[in-house]
């Protein structure tokens, strides 16, 4: 735990993501309310079930090149969630982001369903340290971002 905490305290004013492996009340703080208030976004390889979180403050184009094997193998998530202690996720939103929309990457429909499970699955897996209540449990994805 301890590590998880200097990790993050370290890459907090960097452009970099952080590689995750559980979903405790840190990283809701540190990363948490991007963009808007209740929304965490993640990054998953697809390859290896990878889940990295992106920094509040940067575009998660500015930061993809930071992931190793980034590209179309790697698909963003969002988890909307209520600030309730500990944070209750109401939602899951699958496959876009300002790095699709800025280099044309697009997913192909197996990926992007393999990216939604993993953010379901680790919602689930993390149920002791986070709430899952989610409105529609069943696959969100943002399609403008889809091979077709």
């Amino acid at each position: 735990m301890h590590s998880l905490q200097s990790s993050i305290a370290e890459i907090s004013l960097d452009i970099k993501p952080v590689l995750v492996t559980n979903l405790d009340g840190l990283i809701f703080e540190q990363f948490g309310n991007r963009k808007q208030f209740g929304r965490i976004d993640f990054v998953v390889q697809v390859t290896d079930g990878k889940i990295y979180v992106i920094p509040k403050n940067i575009e998660h184009a500015d930061c993809m090149i930071h992931i190793l094997g980034h590209g179309e193998k790697t698909i963003p998530f969002q988890y909307r969630y209520e600030n309730t202690a500990p944070p209750t996720i109401t939602r899951i939103i699958t496959g876009a982001s300002s790095y699709e929309a800025r280099t044309g990457i697009r997913h192909t429909p197996q990926d992007l369903m393999i990216a939604h499970n993993c953010a379901l699955l680790f919602a689930i897996q993390e149920a002791d340290k986070c709430n899952v209540q989610l409105n529609n449990p069943y696959l969100e994805l943002h399609r403008t971002y889809q091979k077709k």
